[in-house]
């Protein structure tokens, strides 16, 4: 009904909400992090987690990717962060 008017229409070039970007990145990163928890190799929180002998040792892309990191091979973390993201992000 409103898709009618012009300026209801969607652009062909209208991008992905940031929420939904987030969403997505989260959970390819879940993903990763959880085969390689599963392959043995748990190095992850000691490069990507925040923490202050990462920042001394010049590492500061820990203050964004910490952000990303999650308890691996349990879901529940992930899960409830996405929610979160989704309802307040929007």
């Amino acid at each position: 009904m409103l898709d009618d008017r012009s300026y209801m229409k969607s652009s062909p070039l209208e991008r992905r909400p940031v929420t939904v970007t987030l969403l997505i990145s989260l959970v390819v990163v879940y993903i990763i992090q959880t085969c390689l928890v599963l392959y043995g190799w748990d190095r992850l929180p000691e490069l990507f987690g925040l923490s202050l002998s990462g920042i001394k040792a010049n590492r500061f892309w820990q203050i964004i990717t910490f952000q990303f990191l999650h308890e691996a091979p349990l879901p529940f973390h992930l899960l409830f962060n996405c929610l979160g993201l989704y309802f307040f992000g929007r």
